[in-house]
């Protein structure tokens, strides 16, 4: 058992899974308005795809890599409504009177984990980084050690979930910050970025098969 490869899978995670884009709108999202413990279930949605997504690559699955790949012309439609559908919900509840962005009896855990989750899960780029990062890294070596593929993906888990405790960090400093009304424009503007973001996701596709 080589532990250098669980270390180089915590360094993989840390770089490759830094929730960016639309995921770390949701994450920023649930951690300010639905609480700390929300926004690091929302980087745990993220994480548990990351891993699985590291398990396929390092176990050399090119059949589900190449599924995604070739999928990608009806995933990222689907994908990109399901975020759409999302911005929509967030955007339209900011508006409601008397809805104030902030903790407030349960939080939605389970709401926060699936959103991260079913957006990671939907965008085949993140398994083709991971794929390419693992071959260069250390491929055959991989291949030729039984227990590599399990350390590394407990690695990428690892290192993907270390955004967690820096994302509550800097939303709990954040948030005394920012009153109420700012809140409400805060999750406004997220909802309309995500909105952005899965128009331009859905419609992508669409404009390179017309070209």
């Amino acid at each position: 058992m080589d532990p250098s490869f669980f270390w180089k899978g915590v360094v993989l995670g840390f770089l490759l899974c830094a929730p960016l884009g639309p995921v770390g709108i949701l994450c920023i999202r649930h951690a300010l308005c639905d609480g700390r413990l929300a926004g690091a279930f929302a980087v745990l949605g993220a994480a548990v795809v990351d891993a699985g997504y590291c398990l396929v690559a390092a176990f050399g699955i090119t059949l589900v890599a190449g599924f995604l790949d070739q999928g990608r012309s009806w995933i990222q439609p689907v994908g990109g409504l399901v975020l759409a559908l999302m911005g929509f919900h967030v955007w339209r509840e900011s508006l409601v009177q008397g809805s104030d962005c902030g903790p407030s009896g349960r939080p939605p855990l389970f709401g926060a984990f699936f959103s991260t989750f079913f957006v990671m899960l939907s965008n085949p780029l993140p398994i083709l980084a991971i794929s390419a990062a693992i071959s260069a890294m250390s491929g055959s070596a991989i291949a030729s050690a039984p227990t590599a593929a399990p350390l590394l993906m407990a690695g990428v888990f690892l290192g993907s979930l270390l955004w967690a405790p820096l994302l509550v960090i800097g939303a709990s400093a954040l948030r005394p910050l920012l009153r109420q009304e700012r809140l409400r424009m805060l999750q406004r503007a997220c909802g309309a970025a995500l909105l952005l973001c899965g128009l331009l996701l859905g419609v992508s596709p669409l404009i390179r098969f017309y070209r």
